[in-house]
Formats: C-alpha cells, structure tokens, sequence
C-alpha cells in the first residue's frame, strides 16, 4: 500500500496554489483525513488550537500553507484588518492585556498581604507586587494561547503574496474525525472536506 501524505491531499484540493510550507512531521493519510481551509492565518491558529486541545500528537495535526495565483486576488486590495498578522502583532495585544491583569493582582494581593503584616510597609510592597504581578502577568499573556506543534508556528509563514492554510487532522477514529470537522467548520472559508482513504483510493466528501 502506498503511503500517502498530507501534501499528496493539499495537490488535490487546492489546485492552481504553490506550497511553500508543511508542518514536520508531515502527516501520513489515515482511515479518515478532516480538511479546512482558512483564508485568514488568526483562524487557522484558532484551528490548530482546537485540534490540538483534542490530540497531542505532532503527526495527527497537520499544516499546509499555499501561496495563491495572483490572479486570484488583488492582494493590493487587501484592507490591513484582512492581512495576516506577524508573531509581535499577534503576542503585543495579549502581552499588554496580561500586564495590566497582573499589575493590579500583584499589587492588590502583596499590597494587602503585608498591610495585615506591618501596615507601615504595605506601599512599598503593593509597588514591588504590581512590579512582579507586571511581568509574570505579560509572560502569561504571551504563551496562555500559543500551541506547542510545528503545525501552530507554521500558521507565521510570512510572505508578500495572498496565501490560504489547510488545516487537517488524521485519525483512525471515526468519532474524533466527526468532532474535529466540526471544530474546523466554526471558522473555515468553506465546509470541510472528509477524505477516507482504503488501500490506495481516496473518498472526498464535502461536509453539510
């Protein structure tokens, strides 16, 4: 039997696109193969996340991205809330939200701990709090949403042309293949595709 990978599936799906980047390990078809496609790279994150959530295991989860022909959209066209954002545009909003969530914490919890203790302190502890509570705050903030696959950091492809990402989980499990499709049907451009693959053929069927 030949072992077919996810880049054979993103050929067929996604003619007339070039690929320019695969999450690694790059996922071997299984009894059913769950694909999305998502035209803007915050939703496929969301995607991987999802899927991620529900199997651990690197080569179940899968990445493509495909640069379009340029004929498919005038990329110049393009507003700056439909172009895809870098690593520091997606980390700088969560960042900020952790810190100030941790400033006031920090404070208000050490502030207050030592004020019981000795209240002739209790300033100079709620600023070290706010200090501390700042930075472990920004930390969490950063890393609460990241996914820990190549599959997440393949969704940071940067590149000046219009590109789209399939997103794709692989499992033997019928049940698992039903809950991910579902998942990746909250945010996908189009409904997902079910592809079953027996000894050597492929069955697509597009979801409802």
């Amino acid at each position: 039997m030949t072992i077919l990978h996810m880049t054979d599936l993103v050929r067929h799906v996604e003619r007339g696109g070039r690929m320019i980047s695969t999450s690694n390990p790059e996922p071997a078809l299984r009894a059913y193969n769950v694909v999305a496609r998502y035209g803007s790279a915050d939703a496929a994150r969301n995607a991987v996340l999802a899927l991620e959530s529900m199997d651990a295991d690197d080569g179940a989860v899968g990445v493509t991205v495909v640069e379009l022909p340029t004929w498919t959209v005038g990329f110049d066209e393009l507003s700056d809330a439909d172009r895809d954002r870098g690593p520091i545009e997606e980390l700088t909003p969560r960042m900020l939200k952790g810190a100030a969530i941790g400033l006031v914490v920090g404070a208000v919890l050490v502030g207050g701990i030592v004020a019981l203790i000795d209240s002739s302190m209790w300033i100079g502890a709620a600023v070290g709090g706010a200090i501390f509570g700042l930075v472990v705050g920004a930390m969490w903030g950063a890393f609460i949403r990241m996914g820990g696959s190549d599959a997440y950091r393949q969704t940071f492809v940067e590149t000046s042309s219009p590109t789209v990402t399939i997103v794709s989980l692989h499992s033997d499990d019928r049940a698992k293949a039903d809950e991910a499709r579902r998942r990746l049907a909250l945010e996908a451009d189009t409904a997902p595709l079910v592809v079953e693959q027996t000894d050597d053929t492929l069955s697509i069927t597009a979801t409802r």
